[in-house]
């Protein structure tokens, strides 16, 4: 499933905009949400954010 997001700006108009199906996104953010979790992220943002994490937990050893 793809939306119309940056459509106008593909060359190839065929081309996806690399987003996760609606359907994984809702049902991610469903189940934070009967946990109580009201910040979560989903797809490529948790890879990023546990990137984001384990960088500055190196960053934070060195002093």
């Amino acid at each position: 499933m793809d939306t119309e997001l940056g459509h106008e700006r593909r060359k190839d108009k065929d081309q996806t905009h690399g987003g996760m199906p609606v359907n994984e996104f809702i049902d991610e953010a469903m189940k934070a949400l009967e946990s109580n979790i009201f910040q979560v992220a989903i797809g490529q943002a948790a890879s990023m954010l546990d990137q984001r994490d384990k960088l500055l937990e190196r960053l934070n050893a060195n002093f």
